[in-house]
């Protein structure tokens, strides 16, 4: 009723007396009826064991806030565990004394009951409180739901106090969570006048507005708003069965806790094992984000594990790549250290590995100046050449993984409560790279040896040319002779077999560079070196982009095909079926290497020469000679559906369905 709009339209002038019972009235409560109706609450404490023990009598001072005094002094008291009186100002148990004239004599068929509950000359009540040096008691709560964390003890009834005096508060009831640390926390389980206004943002907040009222330690570290409060018949709030809910929801964290982190070993040991094929003895060369921290120390556990001589570990973080960009001068984005370069490539000369967590920010450049980031991609690419040389060839054992990082999950997953975006975006990791159950190796090896059997149908088959139908799309593409299809992983020149992408469901091969002709549409948003590029239409002729259109970051597109020749060109035709796993999960990630492994897609920019028979034995010369395009830059986009239709013509002209509605015609 004191949370009313409509207070002051009720008229409770024949209402002489008002008490409350149950439990103790927020401040604020007992505060507006005096303001509205002149009305002094008088709290009251009693028992179903006894009758009422402490309030406050008419005409007795009242004390807001207070239960009152006992009206039997002497005969109710504060005791501890002992039993003995505690002195004023401490908290203690209720108890009453056994000469209480209205005190029950037994439990109905639990005589063992009564006993339990004594201390001395003592029944203890159940509840907690303290009595001030004027004989006023004062409610902390029930002894079950004292809340004690890290040493202190918080009563609930002070902080869900402090919570009600926060005007978007409608009610709240603060209880006990688990926490590993600090053994509880308190959480506060809040009704707000207006659901709409539930967000982290307002969490903090009331934590704040708590800490203004109280002793800092006793703000509650956990916040969640719901649309209403277990209560009694009699309107009491059932904190057991919140408490027992936390209870539960720690239990089944505390599980996936430990499904996660077995789940986290799996997926350290299968990218060590299966995705770079670390050996004994080589080096290794992780590059990660500082968010996966945690992550990156078991790879490097795991590489160690499996023979690795040397794991270096480069961190890379957004907020400092973005300052470049922000304040950095113009020069600066021309530059790429050589000696940086130099070591790059010296290091796939001595045969090391590398392995690298590439998870860009969607957004990581909005705001910022799109050439200058094309620049400086190029400028990258330029003084990289001769290190991709051996990527490109397949020389090196190179694998590129996948690890949430807080501004990709809060992107992908905008739909959940941002506490559980992470650990959301860990658990379709984990599936989409068939670590959800048993053992991920032995599924990724049966996962390859399936993609290995359709790269070979489609080897033998040597088509001369796909023919791609869909809404916004009609292009025919010419694939290069000797073409190789490849798929999973394969081989390097070392003899060592690694997946160049995980997660991957695709199979792809070589474009005839001069063979493209017609136009295509783009199926998802591009991310673009941390720039988005949505909804392309791209034409070609004789092989060369000579159109291209962008509902959004066209800049950036522009910037893409000027950063050489062969960025005009496409360098691989890639193939996905529309019902494939990652598809399947009906998201868009913003990341290329997960989303190209939802659809069919094609790149710009260089081909790979493993995907033409003795094309790693060739230059760049010999590679162009033969129909092989040659970039600085390699981007896949996707161009995938489920009213994809293609068509493959063979050798001798024969034309027959390769996909249809989006999926495999055989």
């Amino acid at each position: 009723m004191a949370k009313a709009d409509d207070l002051g339209h009720h008229d409770l002038s024949a209402l002489r007396s008002a008490v409350s019972a149950g439990e103790p009235l927020n401040q604020e409560v007992i505060e507006i009826f005096q303001r509205h109706f002149d009305l002094t609450i008088r709290d009251g404490y009693g028992q179903t064991e006894s009758t009422l023990l402490i309030g406050s009598l008419k005409d007795a001072p009242v004390r807001i806030g207070s239960m009152g005094q006992s009206i039997t002094p002497g005969l109710i008291e504060i005791v501890n565990e002992e039993g003995q009186l505690v002195p004023a100002g401490e908290v203690g148990d209720i108890a009453v004394h056994k000469d209480m004239p209205a005190l029950f004599r037994a439990y109905y068929q639990d005589e063992g009951r009564k006993e339990a509950n004594q201390r001395g000359d003592y029944f203890v009540t159940g509840d907690r409180a303290r009595k001030d040096e004027e004989g006023y008691f004062w409610f902390e709560g029930r002894s079950d739901d004292i809340i004690i964390s890290s040493g202190y003890t918080i009563g609930p009834f002070e902080v869900e106090e402090a919570l009600m005096k926060h005007d978007s508060v409608k009610e709240c009831a603060v209880v006990a969570s688990p926490d590993e640390i600090r053994g509880n926390v308190v959480k506060a389980f809040v009704v707000l006048r207006d659901e709409s206004l539930a967000s982290p943002e307002l969490a903090r907040e009331l934590q704040n507005h708590v800490k203004a009222w109280t002793a800092p330690y006793k703000y509650p570290r956990k916040i969640e708003f719901v649309a209403d409060l277990p209560k009694t018949n009699s309107g009491k709030i059932r904190r057991i069965e919140l408490r027992e809910l936390e209870k539960r929801v720690n239990t089944t964290m505390s599980n996936f806790e430990q499904t996660f982190e077995k789940s986290l070993e799996q997926y350290a040991e299968l990218v060590v094992k299966v995705g770079v094929n670390i050996q004994k003895g080589q080096d290794l060369l992780v590059t990660a984000p500082i968010e996966t921290l945690e992550f990156t120390r078991l790879i490097v556990q795991k590489a160690y594990a499996a023979g690795a001589k040397y794991v270096q570990v480069d961190f890379e973080d957004d907020d400092i790549t973005r300052s470049r960009f922000q304040h950095g001068s113009d020069d600066s984005f021309d530059y790429y250290p050589a000696w940086k370069a130099e070591m790059m490539e010296k290091f796939a000369e001595a045969g090391g590995a590398t392995l690298t967590i590439k998870v860009p920010d969607p957004e990581l450049y909005k705001g910022i100046n799109s050439d200058n980031v094309s620049r400086a991609t190029k400028a990258a690419a330029h003084a990289r050449r001769g290190y991709s040389k051996y990527t490109r060839n397949h020389e090196i054992s190179w694998c590129l993984i996948k690890a949430p990082t807080k501004a990709w999950a809060n992107k992908v997953f905008a739909d959940i409560p941002e506490e559980d975006r992470i650990n959301v975006m860990w658990e379709t990791i984990f599936k989409m790279n068939r670590v959800d159950g048993g053992d991920a190796v032995q599924n990724w090896k049966k996962h390859l040896d399936t993609l290995n059997a359709m790269s070979d149908l489609l080897n033998k088959k040597n088509y001369k040319s796909l023919h791609y139908r869909a809404p916004g799309t009609d292009l025919k593409i010419e694939l290069v002779n000797n073409h190789i299809w490849g798929g999973g992983g394969g081989e390097n020149k070392q003899g060592v077999y690694t997946v160049a992408n995980m997660p991957t469901e695709e199979v792809f091969t070589m474009p005839k560079r001069s063979g493209v002709n017609g136009f295509v549409s783009s199926t998802m948003p591009l991310n673009l070196n941390g720039q988005l590029v949505d909804q392309m239409r791209i034409t070609f002729k004789d092989g060369q982009v000579v159109a291209f259109t962008a509902a959004s970051g066209e800049e950036h597109l522009k910037n893409l095909f000027v950063t050489d020749e062969g960025a005009r060109y496409l360098g691989e035709v890639a193939l996905v079926p529309h019902d494939s796993p990652i598809s399947n999960l009906n998201r868009i990630f913003y990341n290329t290497g997960i989303d190209e492994n939802a659809s069919c897609h094609l790149a710009v920019g260089s081909a790979y020469p493993f995907n033409m028979k003795d094309g790693t034995t060739m230059s760049n010369e010999e590679l162009l000679k033969h129909e092989c395009n040659v970039s600085l830059t390699h981007v896949d986009f996707m161009i995938g559906s489920a009213e994809l239709d293609i068509d493959g013509e063979l050798q001798d002209g024969t034309v027959e369905p390769v996909f249809r509605k989006g999926n495999w015609a055989f």
